[in-house]
């Protein structure tokens, strides 16, 4: 009886893990539409105000003051909506985001899941490129890192910390002598 109701308990905490590990908020995810990004790049005149979720790697990123461009090489989404494998890539997307990002946690070749609304098609400021892509304005971001790395490795071993810190280590000045002992005899 106490295994049974011991494996009731493991399978119900488990279902509650897998439903709780959304990386994208049930609000978003729900004015979301369901839509493959082959399609919403043929037709993205139709989906113009339509909130999606996409994923992708970071190709480009810039912050310019208020705002944070991206340029994310698409990659369709897997278990938990994180994005698989580039190899999997059915191209590039533009993402327009309201405020400041850390670009020390967001950087190239980060992997991102965005919901956004669709803006239509821009060409980038920058990245060199003169195609148009599907534009992102982007509502919620999520950078990923994986079990057992830290945000300081995700940043490739930047310790904020660690600025603070000259560039030479000296070593400190030698402590000064001890007072003299009032109670010795030589005194």
């Amino acid at each position: 009886m106490k295994a049974v109701i011991g494996g009731l308990i493991a399978i119900f905490a488990g279902l509650l893990l897998l439903t709780s590990c959304s990386t994208i908020s049930r609000f978003m995810r729900e004015m979301a539409v369901d839509v493959s990004f082959e399609r919403l790049v043929r037709h993205t005149d139709e989906y113009v105000g339509e909130t999606v979720i996409l994923g992708g790697y970071i190709q480009e990123i810039r912050n310019v003051p208020g705002k944070v461009r991206m340029v994310i090489l698409q990659a369709p989404l897997g278990m938990f909506d994180q994005p698989k494998s580039k190899k999997y890539s059915e191209g590039k997307f533009y993402v327009l985001f309201e405020g400041l990002l850390d670009c020390e946690k967001y950087e190239e070749g980060q992997d991102v899941t965005i919901a956004g609304t669709v803006l239509g098609r821009r060409i980038p400021e920058f990245n060199g490129t003169t195609v148009p892509l599907v534009t992102v304005k982007a509502l919620e971001i999520h950078r990923w890192y994986y079990f057992g790395q830290s945000e300081v490795d995700r940043c490739d071993g930047y310790d904020p910390l660690m600025e603070a810190l000259p560039e030479t280590h000296e070593p400190p000045p030698p402590l000064p002598p001890p007072p003299p002992d009032r109670r010795s005899p030589i005194y």
